[in-house]
């Protein structure tokens, strides 16, 4: 039997699988492009996707028929005739409930509580994760709240032409010594231009960095993200700028004032105590 043909019948007996019992079809459709956005973290020694708890909420109320068609056969009580949107959360948070008291999903939270130096706010989604306590697995609207998948994702058609093509790639690199000359000094010339552009980049960042603090005395920085190893490819140019001295509310921290930029020193030291009066 082909490799094509037992895919199509292992994604035939999960959706036929998913068809006989209500929380596994939900998980099926969640899992795919209806269900909330995933990321890949580290799980203590495991590698994991998963998502948080207001992306969820946020997936099921723009598709309010998903909730119709499972909420109540997971609940057991029916769909009001005009749910309002307190309706909506008691019927997300249970469906959510049912998924995790059955296995689907556990509820993890990130390993480190605090920003990583140099940075005033937490990334939305970590690196490494740790499952909670049972006592804490329970599902909530939270948005600290994360959700690692137990439940693999069936393999799709665009996964498997994916991976003939990953492979057919490693086959053209293993045949690049016998490729023309032309050819190695075209890959070569595109290795320079990628290299020439980070270093334009990152030359442009500091400078860039220094006249602003020179000037304003403010942390201002070009594509943040860039050099950041917790933000995923899609996301390292956004934003475009922003300023590293704000706090979580907002706040300018850390401005020195222009005296002592000029003069290169930083805060002056403050008056030493004053003794009793005689």
């Amino acid at each position: 039997m082909s490799a094509a043909k037992m895919e199509s019948k292992q994604a035939s007996k999960e959706a036929n699988d998913a068809a006989n019992d209500p929380a596994r079809a939900l998980a099926y459709v969640l899992r795919g492009n209806k269900g909330p956005e995933a990321r890949s973290a580290r799980l203590e020694d495991s590698r994991v996707d998963y998502f948080r708890g207001k992306d969820l909420y946020r997936a099921l109320k723009a598709r309010p028929e998903i909730i119709d068609e499972y909420a109540p056969k997971l609940t057991g009580v029916p769909t009001p005739t005009a749910p309002t949107e307190k309706d909506r959360n008691k019927q997300i948070t249970a469906m959510g409930q049912e998924l995790l008291k059955r296995g689907y999903f556990v509820k993890c939270d990130r390993v480190y509580k605090t920003p990583r130096p140099g940075r005033t706010k937490r990334v939305k989604f970590p690196k490494f994760l740790h499952q909670v306590p049972r006592t804490a697995q329970t599902f909530t609207e939270d948005g600290e709240g994360f959700y690692s998948w137990t439940y693999d994702q069936p393999m799709s058609w665009t996964f498997v032409i994916i991976s003939f093509l990953v492979a057919f790639a490693v086959i053209l690199m293993c045949l690049f010594p016998l490729s023309p000359i032309w050819f190695k000094k075209l890959i070569l010339y595109f290795c320079l231009a990628i290299l020439g552009l980070f270093f334009v980049i990152g030359v442009v960042r500091v400078f860039v960095f220094a006249v602003v603090w020179i000037v304003f005395g403010r942390q201002f920085w070009v594509l943040p993200n860039i050099t950041s190893d917790e933000i995923p490819i899609d996301e390292v140019f956004t934003p475009m700028w922003a300023f590293d001295d704000l706090d979580a509310g907002g706040n300018v921290v850390g401005k020195i004032p222009a005296l002592n930029r000029l003069g290169g020193g930083g805060n002056p030291p403050p008056p030493p105590p004053r003794g009793p009066r005689r």
